[in-house]
């Protein structure tokens, strides 16, 4: 009787440790349709598990968490090519238009039918587009520097407020040539911000430099220090932008006709931008009454 309740407790416990088993390999074979479904792309669904047991459990959200992983990776990774065609693109339309006048221009000057002074004018601006598609490449060149992971700045407590009387001095003739008398205000102690002042002086002169190209009338440049921050601000007209491509012009990808907005041509506000970012800073813009001002801020 003894081996007879012995082997009906046997029969049992093999046939639930099979059905266990075939469980398991079920469950297994449901994880992996799941995951190869993934791999190939048909589904961005996680692992979803019919078996109620830990050890499988444990197995289903190790695999989530590296499926969220990979989601992320692959997510980054797309954004970076985007990006990448993005500039690309944005590198042919920029470089294109001064490369096509100067063709233009050498083509025109060939022509025996034309004066020395007319042949001299297109030299001119044949060499005018020249300067203008080093200053683009340059300008490219200079953000896939500081784009970089191993680019750094060294940062340390700068006069802001010296920095920006030099760099406004040094635009007078510019100034002068445009027929601009900007309205400078600056507060008389000494101001000080963190920052490295190779960055901080470039993101000035990009500022202001990008001020004198494409004012229309008077010029703001003002230098305020504030409770939690200190801020720079350019102010001055732009009758062709509006609300909805005015913060565009700090994005290097915005593709849209720039010369006919009459603002944010070439990479200057790009770079500013990037500048202010590495610093923990921030540059943005606004409009109203059809006058846009910019902010540098650096936070205390």
């Amino acid at each position: 009787m003894f081996f007879i309740i012995m082997s009906i407790i046997l029969m049992f416990s093999t046939i639930y440790l099979l059905l266990k088993l075939v469980l398991y390999k079920k469950e297994l074979n449901n994880i992996r349709t799941q995951l190869q479904k993934y791999n190939k792309r048909f589904s961005n669904k996680k692992v979803d598990l019919t078996l109620i047991n830990k050890n499988i459990e444990h197995l289903g959200i190790e695999i989530n968490k590296l499926i969220d992983t990979h989601t992320q990776i692959y997510s980054q990774y797309k954004k970076v090519e985007l990006n990448k065609k993005q500039e690309i693109e944005f590198m042919s339309h920029d470089l294109r238009t001064p490369l096509t006048s100067m063709l233009g221009y050498v083509q025109m000057a060939k022509d025996p039918h034309i004066t020395e002074n007319e042949r001299l004018a297109l030299i001119d601006s044949t060499k005018n587009q020249g300067e203008r598609l080093e200053v683009l490449i340059n300008d490219f060149f200079e953000l896939s520097i500081i784009d970089s992971v191993d680019y750094h700045l060294n940062l340390d407590a700068i006069n802001i407020k010296n920095v920006l009387q030099e760099i406004i001095i040094s635009y007078y003739d510019q100034f002068k040539f445009k027929e601009i008398e900007p309205f400078i205000e600056l507060p008389q102690q000494k101001v000080e911000i963190i920052g490295d002042l190779s960055a901080v002086t470039r993101v000035l002169e990009n500022i202001i430099a990008n001020v004198i190209k494409h004012s229309e009338g008077d010029v703001n440049i003002s230098l305020k220090e504030e409770k939690t921050k200190i801020v720079v601000i350019t102010e001055n007209n732009a009758p062709n932008l509006n609300q909805g491509n005015v913060n565009q012009i700090f994005n290097r990808f915005y593709m849209v006709d720039r010369s006919r907005l009459g603002y944010g041509s070439g990479l200057g506000l790009s770079i500013a931008k990037r500048f202010m970012e590495k610093m923990n800073g921030e540059i943005y813009a606004q409009l109203k009454n059809g006058r846009i001002s910019i902010f540098c801020e650096w936070y205390k």
